[in-house]
């Protein structure tokens, strides 16, 4: 003779146990919730932080030889602003798209700031490299700010009328930077 099955009183009313839709309901407030944090904006930038459109926020600072570099000398044409420093492995990957950037995009300036280190170890990691451009030093971290980075490496790509076109935070290949400079030029 068989046992008879025994069901709790949940599944014998063809419901779920408490816990299962409490869970259910969590979710699903969850995914609401999401949907109208994104629908409102999700993560803003932070208050004047530079944005895609924005006129890009002119600074001077001093390259690796001593000349003060104001960004605001390339009105007229177009800018790579990197942000990197020689600890960043990632910046580190795709310094050789940027020197490269440089024998095939003639017109295009780069403007490599390291982020607050100083002269010798960014001449040796330059010598390193076979950089032929000459980095600009943001030792006190004033640039770094004003651009609101907080990621290395970050790059900005900067029209000839001085407005951000394109804006980058990781590490890019050359098609990266080639399709970045299309939209600022």
């Amino acid at each position: 003779m068989e046992k008879p099955e025994i069901l709790d009183q949940n599944e014998a009313k063809g419901r779920r146990p408490p816990l299962v839709r409490i869970l259910v309901v969590l979710l699903l407030l969850g995914v609401v919730g999401l949907a109208t944090w994104a629908l409102q904006g999700g993560i803003a930038p932070p208050r004047g932080a530079p944005r895609i459109g924005a006129r890009a926020p002119n600074f001077t600072i001093q390259n690796v030889d001593g000349k003060a570099v104001s960004l605001s000398d390339y009105r007229g044409k177009t800018v790579l602003l990197n942000f990197w420093a020689t600890w960043c492995l990632p910046c580190r990957s795709e310094m050789p798209a940027i020197e490269s950037t440089i024998r095939s995009h003639p017109n295009v300036v780069v403007l490599a700031v390291d982020v607050q280190e100083g002269v010798v170890p960014v001449n040796d990691y330059s010598r390193r490299l076979g950089l032929s451009f000459k980095p600009l030093l943001d030792s006190s971290g004033e640039v770094t700010s004003l651009y609101h980075v907080d990621v290395l490496p970050t790059s900005f790509f900067i029209g000839p009328d001085g407005m951000i076109r394109a804006m980058n935070v990781g590490p890019m290949d050359q098609r990266m930077i080639d399709g970045n400079i299309q939209r600022a030029s």
